[in-house]
């Protein structure tokens, strides 16, 4: 998101006394301290630190909050909307727009793949409005906070095609569409994506991160990723269990030293290493997390999460996670044969 904010443009009209400081940096006014001379942004990054009150961020979405008196999370999005040509005054593009245009420049090197674009329906409703909330009760049954419905953009449609579903946008680079979870758990499908949307060319999640490049978590299923955000830790949604050249494309852009950590449904026991196998070869730093069997990312506590992540285990490119695997497998099912023939 950070990569297209013209920060420079923005500090020198927002920020008091904004002046060149050293290669790369401006000097201004704190905004939180008020006083000058301590107060430095990196004009390519957007990192900023104050050695007067301390006060220090690696992105300026901070300082958009501070400056604008809105949210952290209004605040990324006030960046998100001013993406590509900084303007403080007169027309700002659509999100889609904008989206359009990154593809159009920074990801041709994405050869043969046509961009998924899918509208919302007209039925859909955001959970948030103009003020005023409609949350659904699968929401909050889910554990999800009204903060985080808000900055996915969560919606849901009481009628039509996906009637009774709650619905989660989804926007990366390769495209735009949503997926629609039924709020009933007895109707089938449980998901229903939008017909010849290939999903497997998009990331849900993509537009959430605070920047790319930074350590993230690749999850399977959406709320799965809104969980683990919520929980603090940044997360991407591959809707299921394999990890597809396109989404593949779209992650190698980021520096070979991001630490990327896979953490499937716990019952997965041999994805995990074929998605690993897919990354070590990118990146430096690749984990497989578990979490205890029986417990998704979306349902798991930020007790759990965390101490899966923390624990991960670097993935070190050899064949020898995918056989201990197999032999867990097989010794799992022999001990279920002998139980079956005990009774």
């Amino acid at each position: 998101m950070s990569k297209y904010f013209d920060f420079e443009a923005y500090a020198v009209e927002n920020l008091i006394g904004t002046k060149p400081a050293g290669t790369g940096q401006l000097m201004a006014e704190c905004p939180w301290c008020n006083r000058f001379g301590g107060f430095y942004i990196d004009r390519k990054t957007g990192h900023y630190v104050c050695h007067k009150c301390d006060e220090k961020g690696r992105h300026l979405v901070g300082v958009i909050a501070v400056v604008e008196d809105i949210t952290w999370f209004e605040a990324k999005r006030f960046m998100m909307r001013n993406s590509v040509n900084f303007r403080r005054k007169g027309t700002i593009l659509s999100l889609a727009e904008k989206i359009r245009m990154l593809r159009s420049s920074d990801d041709e090197g994405y050869e043969g793949n046509d961009d998924v674009e899918v509208e919302l329906p007209k039925e859909f409703q955001p959970v948030f409005k103009e003020g005023h909330w409609a949350f659904p009760a699968y929401l909050k049954e889910r554990g999800i906070k009204r903060e985080t419905a808000k900055a996915w953009g969560l919606g849901f449609c009481n009628s039509g095609v996906y009637g009774h579903r709650v619905l989660i946008p989804i926007n990366c680079p390769q495209g735009r569409s949503f997926t629609a979870r039924a709020v009933d758990r007895d109707t089938v499908p449980k998901i229903k994506n939008p017909k010849d949307a290939n999903h497997g060319k998009l990331i849900l999640g993509w537009d959430m991160l605070k920047s790319e490049g930074q350590d993230v978590a690749l999850v399977e299923g959406p709320f799965d990723a809104i969980k683990t955000w919520q929980n603090g830790i940044q997360a991407l949604s591959l809707m299921g269990k394999v990890l597809h050249e396109e989404q593949l494309n779209m992650i190698s852009r980021w520096p070979r030293n991001t630490s990327i950590t896979i953490m499937l449904d716990p019952e997965e026991r041999l994805a995990p290493y074929a998605m690993a196998r897919q990354l070590v070869g990118r990146f430096d730093n690749v984990y497989i997390a578990r979490l205890p069997d029986g417990i998704d990312p979306g349902e798991a506590t930020k007790k759990q999460v965390h101490v899966a992540y923390e624990n991960a285990e670097k993935y070190d490119g050899t064949r020898q996670g995918p056989m201990l695997e197999r032999i867990f497998l097989a010794k799992q099912r022999m001990s279920e044969v002998y139980a079956g023939q005990k009774k």
